[in-house]
């Protein structure tokens, strides 16, 4: 029997339903076909652009996404989706093959197992990083080929608003119809969950075991989400992968508006410019309050357009009341040793008193005034190593940026249900030294992908692969059951305040209580940033 199927470009074709092998899927807003993918010894089935949120016109952009609109006939879906609108960085060979949309960016891909394993499989929803200015669903270091083809598990990339699109407070300037506007990028995570719930299933998945992760801003975005009220039902487990809180309060949103209509030349009175603006200039506004904030704070990592505080969406601080964080979900959260290294590349050819010198600077703006002497201490005591120069640089926006509010993240479960495991990425790189375990470095580790794109220059050829695969059995297991754990890893114990029990993932991966405790427990009386 023959099908009539229109492409994405709109052209019509004829396919046999009986040769499908399950890759054609009926969603609810009409059919799509995918493709089958060899994946080592095995193979999995792809359908990579599929729409599941519709945004609006220009004229009315900032505003919440809806549904998907309706197609008939099969939409080929072998593609990933158009990026959200972002700066492109100088030289990345990605761009021009990876085109940008406003409009049509809302997609999700998606990774089953094959049709002949059946359904009911566990989802994991992965959303990406990229400091909420960039970054796609169409990262190869993070593909869920190998999740799905030899984890049963089904995983589903989805995109999100970015930078000014995604996060700029307006309701004060244009009224309650942009209400959403500082957490647009946030409502469309949930609009992707909102599509997982009503359309996995034909896919293959569980819809009612559904697991959200993401790394850096995708990790942020996890916990975000389980601090959203609207989010909380559809989701059952969260992975963070060096993601601590970053939503900001309306007053912070604010200003970082004002900011904005600044570098564009407006008045507050002027905002509804912005409704149909080019992106191309509210990317260049983006960038120019990026550089600003960045000569202000020249030793501080600054995120200003994340979810802001304070509308339906995210009525309140989502790390909730410091006990009860994610009540009822399971949750797996960790950092990489050595996170600040990736942003700190430049920073081991300067002198040491220049790197001493920014230390200082940042040590002095905590409101202690012996700060700079008990950090010193802290430092030495868990490290063995002078507090000084690059090395204590790093540690100390390691933590400032990403430890100390996954620490606090872990402790807001104290009296919260579901199970609550914690890690540490250890492994140093030896194709880069410098990188040390930096920032992001985990992810094609999870994934399974130590070969692809530019991971293969940074990890180097003699990578360990047995941890590639033990996290990766690991993560896979957590999403079936809400527990970590693989044959390659010693007995993973649950995490409390009082034990602190965390994984160490390394050459020889081992279980540690409390590492780093007197670094912990200074940064537990410091100030941490939100941004």
């Amino acid at each position: 029997m023959a099908t009539s199927s229109t492409t994405t470009t709109g052209q019509r074709r004829t396919l046999d339903a009986h040769d499908t092998d399950g890759l054609v899927v009926r969603t609810v807003a009409g059919q799509v076909e995918g493709r089958t993918q060899p994946v080592r010894e095995g193979e999995c089935r792809v359908w990579f652009g599929v729409p599941f949120g519709d945004l609006p016109p220009d004229s009315t952009r900032f505003r919440a996404a809806s549904e998907p609109q309706r197609w008939t006939g099969v939409r080929d879906c072998v593609t990933s989706g158009p990026r959200a609108p972002q700066a492109d960085r100088p030289g990345d060979v990605r761009a021009a093959s990876h085109p940008q949309s406003e409009r049509d960016c809302l997609t999700v891909n998606v990774w089953a197992p094959p049709a002949s394993r059946g359904g009911g499989h566990p989802v994991l929803v992965w959303f990406h990083g990229g400091g909420f200015t960039g970054g796609s669903t169409a990262d190869p270091s993070a593909a869920g080929d190998v999740l799905a083809a030899e984890h049963d598990v089904v995983v589903v990339h989805a995109a999100y608003r970015l930078g000014v699109l995604g996060a700029l407070t307006l309701d004060h300037l244009l009224g309650d119809a942009f209400a959403r506007s500082g957490s647009a990028g946030l409502g469309d995570q949930v609009q992707a969950l909102r599509w997982v719930r009503e359309n996995i299933e034909e896919f293959g998945g569980d819809p009612g075991s559904v697991t959200i992760a993401g790394e850096s801003a995708g990790g942020s975005s996890v916990s975000t989400l389980l601090g959203t009220p609207a989010a909380l039902p559809l989701v059952h487990r969260g992975i963070v992968q060096s993601g601590p809180h970053r939503a900001v309060s309306r007053e912070q949103g604010i200003e970082t508006t004002d900011r904005v209509l600044d570098a564009l030349g407006l008045r507050r009175a002027d905002a509804g410019t912005l409704l149909g603006a080019p992106v191309r200039d509210l990317l260049r506004a983006q960038g120019a309050v990026l550089a600003d904030l960045a000569r202000s704070a020249p030793s501080e990592r600054v995120v200003p357009f994340v979810p802001v505080i304070g509308s339906d969406l995210l009525p309140a601080d989502p790390a909730g009341d410091g006990t009860h964080f994610a009540d009822g979900i399971d949750l797996l959260a960790g950092t990489a040793l050595d996170e600040a290294a990736l942003f700190l590349f430049g920073a081991r050819g300067r002198s040491g008193e220049d790197n001493q010198r920014t230390l200082d600077d940042l040590l002095a703006r905590q409101p202690a005034p012996d700060a700079a002497v008990t950090w010193a201490a802290a430092f030495e005591a868990d490290t063995r190593t002078a507090a000084t120069g690059y090395p204590a640089l790093e540690a100390y926006l390691t933590d400032l940026y990403y430890r100390a509010g996954t620490d606090r993240l872990l402790d807001s479960r104290v009296s919260a249900q579901g199970s609550t495991s914690a890690y540490l990425f250890t492994w140093r790189s030896d194709a880069v030294p410098e990188l040390g375990a930096a920032h992001s470095i985990e992810t094609p580790f999870v994934f399974g992908h130590l070969d692809r794109g530019t991971t293969r220059d940074l990890v180097g050829p003699d990578a360990p692969r047995d941890l590639s695969q033990a996290m990766t059995e690991a993560w896979a297991t957590f999403v079936h059951t809400g527990r970590p754990a693989a044959a390659g890893l010693p007995d993973w114990p649950e995490h409390d305040p009082r034990r602190r029990a965390t994984m160490l993932l390394g050459s020889e991966s081992t279980v540690v209580d409390d590492p780093r405790p007197h670094l912990r427990r200074w940064w537990r009386e410091a100030e941490v940033p939100r941004v």
